[in-house]
C-alpha cells in the first residue's frame, strides 16, 4: 500500500490509477471471501438455530450497495477523470460536474460505511454458539478486514483524491 506521502507526490493521473487498481484487487477479494463464508454458513447451519441468515442478508445489503458504488467509480468516474486529464478542456468548465460526482460519492461512502458498521455490530452482539463459533469468528474476521480496506479506500478518496481533483486547474 502506498503511503500518504508517496500518494501526495503522485500526479493526479497516477493517484487515480493507484486508487482504481487497489479497489479492483483488494476489495473484491474480501467481498468474495465474505460472500462465500456467509453463503456457506447459511447452507451448513440451516437446520440449527443461528443468525447466519440475518448476517447473510445484512451482508448482501452492504454488498449490493457497495458493488454498485464501485462499478460507478470504475466504469464512469475514473474514465471521466482520465479523459478530462487527457483533454484540452478548461478544468473550471467541468468543476460543477466534478462537484456533483464527488458529493454523490461522499454520500455513498457514508452509507457504505454505516451499513458495514451495522453488520459488524450485529455480528458482535450475537450469542456464541459452540457449534457455530468457528464459522462466526471467520465471518467476523473477514468483516473486520473488509472494514479496514473500506476505511483506507474511503480516506484516500475523500481526503486525497477529491480535494486534488477539485483543486486541479483552479485559477487564483
Amino acid at each position: 500500500m502506498a503511503s500518504a506521502i508517496v500518494m501526495d507526490l503522485m500526479s493526479l493521473k497516477e493517484l487515480c490509477d493507484h486508487l482504481n487498481y487497489s479497489r479492483q484487487v483488494d476489495l473484491p477479494i474480501e467481498l468474495e471471501r465474505l460472500d462465500r463464508l456467509t453463503r456457506s454458513a447459511v447452507s451448513r447451519y440451516k437446520n440449527e438455530a443461528s443468525n447466519f441468515p440475518e448476517i447473510r442478508n445484512k451482508f448482501l445489503t452492504f454488498h449490493n450497495l457497495f458493488v454498485t458504488h464501485l462499478r460507478k467509480e470504475t466504469e464512469e468516474f475514473f474514465p471521466f477523470i482520465r479523459q478530462w486529464l487527457a483533454s484540452d478542456q478548461e478544468a473550471l468548465s467541468l468543476r460543477s460536474s466534478l462537484q456533483t460526482w464527488i458529493s454523490e460519492f461522499r454520500e455513498e461512502h457514508s452509507r457504505s460505511d454505516e451499513t458495514l458498521a451495522e453488520l459488524q455490530a450485529f455480528i458482535r452482539k450475537q450469542p456464541i454458539n459452540p457449534s457455530t463459533s468457528q464459522t462466526a469468528r471467520l465471518i467476523a474476521q473477514s468483516v473486520d478486514r473488509l472494514d479496514k480496506l473500506l476505511q483506507e479506500q474511503i480516506y484516500k478518496e475523500n481526503q486525497m483524491l477529491f480535494p486534488r481533483i477539485l483543486a486541479f486547474g483552479k485559477t487564483g
